[in-house]
Protein backbone atom coordinates (compact mmCIF):
# COMPACT_ATOMS: atom_id res chain seq x y z
CA UNK A 1 0.00 0.00 0.00
CA UNK A 2 2.89 2.37 0.78
CA UNK A 3 4.17 1.76 -2.67
CA UNK A 4 1.31 2.05 -4.55
CA UNK A 5 0.46 -1.22 -4.57
CA UNK A 6 -3.21 -2.18 -5.92
CA UNK A 7 -5.14 -4.29 -3.11
CA UNK A 8 -7.47 -5.29 -5.80
CA UNK A 9 -4.69 -6.94 -7.45
CA UNK A 10 -6.06 -10.95 -8.17
CA UNK A 11 -3.68 -13.80 -8.54
CA UNK A 12 -4.35 -16.96 -10.60
CA UNK A 13 -6.65 -18.14 -8.13
CA UNK A 14 -8.92 -15.01 -7.99
CA UNK A 15 -6.96 -14.44 -4.34
CA UNK A 16 -6.82 -10.67 -3.17
CA UNK A 17 -4.42 -9.23 -0.48
CA UNK A 18 -7.21 -9.88 1.98
CA UNK A 19 -8.46 -13.08 1.04
CA UNK A 20 -4.06 -14.26 1.98
CA UNK A 21 -4.47 -12.00 5.19
CA UNK A 22 -6.90 -14.05 7.00
CA UNK A 23 -4.30 -16.43 8.08
CA UNK A 24 -2.59 -13.92 10.41
CA UNK A 25 -4.31 -14.50 13.77
CA UNK A 26 -4.78 -10.55 13.85
CA UNK A 27 -7.42 -8.46 12.52
CA UNK A 28 -4.78 -5.33 11.85
CA UNK A 29 -3.81 -6.73 8.15
CA UNK A 30 -7.51 -6.96 7.18
CA UNK A 31 -7.99 -3.50 8.81
CA UNK A 32 -5.51 -1.65 6.83
CA UNK A 33 -6.42 -3.63 3.42
CA UNK A 34 -10.01 -2.85 4.59
CA UNK A 35 -9.60 1.07 4.80
CA UNK A 36 -7.73 0.59 1.25
CA UNK A 37 -10.88 -0.75 -0.44
CA UNK A 38 -14.02 -2.05 1.10
CA UNK A 39 -15.53 -3.17 -2.00
CA UNK A 40 -13.12 -6.71 -1.43
CA UNK A 41 -15.15 -7.64 1.64
CA UNK A 42 -17.66 -9.67 -0.95
CA UNK A 43 -14.77 -10.74 -3.72
CA UNK A 44 -15.03 -14.20 -4.13
CA UNK A 45 -11.62 -16.10 -5.59
CA UNK A 46 -12.06 -18.90 -7.80
CA UNK A 47 -13.99 -21.56 -5.38
CA UNK A 48 -16.21 -18.95 -4.71
CA UNK A 49 -14.21 -18.45 -1.15
CA UNK A 50 -14.65 -14.65 0.09
CA UNK A 51 -12.27 -13.13 2.85
CA UNK A 52 -14.79 -14.51 5.79
CA UNK A 53 -14.88 -17.94 4.52
CA UNK A 54 -11.46 -18.44 4.62
CA UNK A 55 -11.23 -16.53 8.15
CA UNK A 56 -13.46 -19.29 9.02
CA UNK A 57 -11.51 -22.13 7.43
CA UNK A 58 -8.36 -20.95 9.70
CA UNK A 59 -10.34 -20.57 12.65
CA UNK A 60 -9.28 -16.94 12.95
CA UNK A 61 -11.89 -15.66 15.13
CA UNK A 62 -10.92 -12.08 15.54
CA UNK A 63 -11.10 -11.41 11.53
CA UNK A 64 -14.21 -13.12 11.68
CA UNK A 65 -15.68 -10.31 13.96
CA UNK A 66 -13.92 -7.60 12.02
CA UNK A 67 -15.59 -9.09 9.08
CA UNK A 68 -18.75 -9.48 10.63
CA UNK A 69 -18.62 -6.29 11.99
CA UNK A 70 -17.69 -4.39 8.41
CA UNK A 71 -20.97 -6.13 6.78
CA UNK A 72 -19.64 -9.13 5.14
CA UNK A 73 -22.55 -11.78 3.77
CA UNK A 74 -22.78 -14.53 6.50
CA UNK A 75 -24.54 -17.01 4.16
CA UNK A 76 -22.59 -16.41 1.49
CA UNK A 77 -21.97 -19.93 -0.52
CA UNK A 78 -18.79 -20.83 -2.23
CA UNK A 79 -19.09 -23.06 -5.32
CA UNK A 80 -20.01 -26.21 -3.37
CA UNK A 81 -22.83 -24.56 -2.30
CA UNK A 82 -21.18 -24.19 1.76
CA UNK A 83 -21.83 -21.45 3.75
CA UNK A 84 -19.53 -20.49 6.81
CA UNK A 85 -21.70 -22.28 8.75
CA UNK A 86 -20.73 -25.78 6.72
CA UNK A 87 -17.06 -25.13 6.86
CA UNK A 88 -17.23 -23.85 10.52
CA UNK A 89 -18.33 -27.26 11.41
CA UNK A 90 -17.10 -29.36 9.04
CA UNK A 91 -13.43 -28.69 10.44
CA UNK A 92 -14.53 -29.23 13.84
CA UNK A 93 -13.87 -25.53 14.50
CA UNK A 94 -16.10 -24.98 17.91
CA UNK A 95 -15.48 -21.27 18.55
CA UNK A 96 -16.20 -20.30 15.12
CA UNK A 97 -19.34 -22.33 15.28
CA UNK A 98 -20.39 -20.67 18.23
CA UNK A 99 -19.56 -17.28 17.27
CA UNK A 100 -21.34 -17.90 13.84
CA UNK A 101 -24.15 -18.60 15.32
CA UNK A 102 -24.14 -16.10 17.34
CA UNK A 103 -23.83 -13.39 15.19
CA UNK A 104 -27.02 -14.92 13.21
CA UNK A 105 -25.57 -17.43 10.24
CA UNK A 106 -28.55 -19.68 8.66
CA UNK A 107 -27.64 -23.25 10.37
CA UNK A 108 -30.00 -24.96 8.33
CA UNK A 109 -29.00 -24.94 4.50
CA UNK A 110 -27.63 -27.39 2.16
CA UNK A 111 -25.01 -27.35 0.07
CA UNK A 112 -24.91 -28.79 -3.68
CA UNK A 113 -25.17 -32.31 -1.93
CA UNK A 114 -28.29 -31.55 0.16
CA UNK A 115 -25.79 -31.74 3.18
CA UNK A 116 -26.31 -29.36 5.93
CA UNK A 117 -23.84 -27.91 8.61
CA UNK A 118 -24.95 -31.12 11.05
CA UNK A 119 -25.09 -33.43 8.92
CA UNK A 120 -21.26 -32.27 8.24
CA UNK A 121 -20.02 -31.92 12.27
CA UNK A 122 -22.15 -35.80 12.82
CA UNK A 123 -20.42 -37.28 9.83
CA UNK A 124 -17.16 -36.08 10.67
CA UNK A 125 -17.45 -36.15 14.15
CA UNK A 126 -17.47 -33.24 15.75
CA UNK A 127 -20.06 -33.60 18.59
CA UNK A 128 -19.19 -29.89 20.27
CA UNK A 129 -20.14 -28.61 16.62
CA UNK A 130 -23.37 -30.95 16.49
CA UNK A 131 -24.49 -30.03 20.04
CA UNK A 132 -24.40 -26.31 19.42
CA UNK A 133 -26.45 -26.42 16.22
CA UNK A 134 -28.86 -28.49 17.89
Amino acid sequence: IKFQVSVTTRDYTGKTALHYCVENMTSEIAELIFDEDSSLLEIKDNEGYTALQLAVIAANVPVINFLLEKGADINSVDTEGHTVIHWATGQGHTACTETLIKKGAEINSTDKNGCSALFYAITLGHLDCAKLLL
